[in-house]
C-alpha cells in the first residue's frame, strides 16, 4: 500500500475516533450535569449546563438533547430563584423547538408550570413563527415542483440542429429561399424567374425560326423579316436580362439571410418506469399489484 494511502486512512480513522470521543464526552458531560441537578447541587449544575450549551463545538446528535439540556439548565436556575434567566432558556427552547414539551415525570412541577407560562406569553409569536414556517415550506414545495416541471420539460424537448449549405443558397429559382425556410419568397422567385426564362427561350427559338425562314426567302422578300427579327431579338435580350437580374437578386438575398445552423425543438415522450407484477401472500388472502422503480 502506498504511503499516501496509509496516511489518508490514518487521518480518516483519527477523525472518526475524534468524533466518537466528542460524542462520548458530550454524553458524559450531560450525565454529569444531570447528576449535579438531581443531587441538589444547583450551582454546580448551572455551571456544568452553561459550559455544555455555550460550547459551539459540541454536537448534539440527538435532536432532543439540546432542549432537554436547556430545560435542566432552567430547572437549576429556578431552584436558585433566578427565574428571569430560566425564562430566557425556556424562550430559546420554544423558539427553536416549538413542538417540544417537558415531561412532567422527569422535570419538576415548577419548571413545567414556568414553561407553560412562558409558552402562553409567547403564543402569538410562536403562532406567527409557525405560519411563517408553513409559508416557507409551501414556497419551497412550489419551487421544487417548478424545478421538477422544468426538468420534465427539458426531458421532453429534443433539440435538432440542421446544418445548411451555402452552395444550395447559390442556386436560382428560389431554391436558396426554400433552403432558408422562406417559402413565400421562394415561390415568388421561382415563378418570376421561370416566366422570364420561359419568355427568353421562346423568343430565342422564335428568332431562330424567323431567321431560318428569312434565309429561305427570296432576296427581295428578306427585308420584310428584319422588323420581326429585331423585335424577337429585343424580346429575347430583355427577358434574359430580367431573368439574370431576378436570379442574381434571389441568390444575394439568400446569402444575406443565410443561417448556417437552425435549431428546432421537438417533443419526445418521457420514458415510462419499468413495472413488475407482484403477488404477496398475507394471512387470510393475497395481495396482487405492480411494482416499479423511479
Amino acid at each position: 500500500m502506498r504511503p499516501r494511502t496509509i496516511a489518508a486512512l490514518g487521518a480518516l480513522c483519527a477523525a472518526l475516533g475524534f468524533a466518537g470521543e466528542v460524542r462520548a464526552n458530550v454524553a458524559l458531560e450531560m450525565e454529569q450535569a444531570k447528576n449535579s441537578y438531581e443531587a441538589g447541587r444547583y450551582e454546580e449544575g448551572v455551571e456544568r449546563f452553561r459550559a455544555l450549551l455555550e460550547n459551539e463545538d459540541v454536537p448534539f446528535d440527538n435532536p432532543e438533547d439540546l432542549p432537554r439540556a436547556r430545560a435542566y439548565y432552567a430547572a437549576c436556575l429556578i431552584a436558585l430563584g433566578r427565574v428571569s434567566e430560566a425564562d430566557q432558556q425556556l424562550e430559546l427552547i420554544l423558539r427553536d423547538h416549538p413542538a417540544w414539551r417537558p415531561d412532567p415525570v422527569i422535570f419538576p412541577g415548577k419548571l413545567v408550570d414556568r414553561f407553560t407560562a412562558v409558552r402562553l406569553r409567547l403564543q402569538s409569536e410562536l403562532e406567527s413563527q409557525a405560519i411563517q414556517k408553513q409559508r416557507e415550506r409551501e414556497e419551497a414545495e412550489k419551487r421544487q415542483a417548478a424545478y421538477i416541471q422544468a426538468l420534465e420539460q427539458l426531458a421532453r424537448e429534443e433539440v435538432v440542429i440542421e446544418r445548411r449549405s451555402r452552395l444550395v443558397a447559390s442556386l436560382p429559382f428560389g431554391i436558396g429561399q426554400f433552403h432558408n425556410d422562406q417559402p413565400v419568397l421562394g415561390a415568388t422567385f421561382l415563378v418570376s424567374e421561370g416566366i422570364a426564362a420561359g419568355v427568353s427561350l421562346a423568343s430565342l427559338f422564335a428568332y431562330h425560326a424567323k431567321a431560318a425562314e428569312a434565309a429561305r426567302a427570296k432576296e427581295s422578300e428578306r427585308a420584310s423579316f428584319n422588323e420581326d427579327l429585331e423585335r424577337l431579338r429585343m424580346q429575347t435580350n430583355i427577358s434574359l436580362a430580367v431573368f439574370a437580374g431576378l436570379a442574381v437578386g434571389g441568390i444575394l438575398h439568400a446569402h444575406l439571410t443565410f443561417e448556417p445552423e437552425v435549431r428546432t425543438v421537438r417533443e419526445r415522450p418521457l420514458p415510462q418506469p419499468p413495472t413488475t407484477p407482484v403477488a404477496t401472500y398475507v394471512p387470510g388472502g393475497a395481495l396482487v399489484g405492480v411494482a416499479g422503480a423511479f
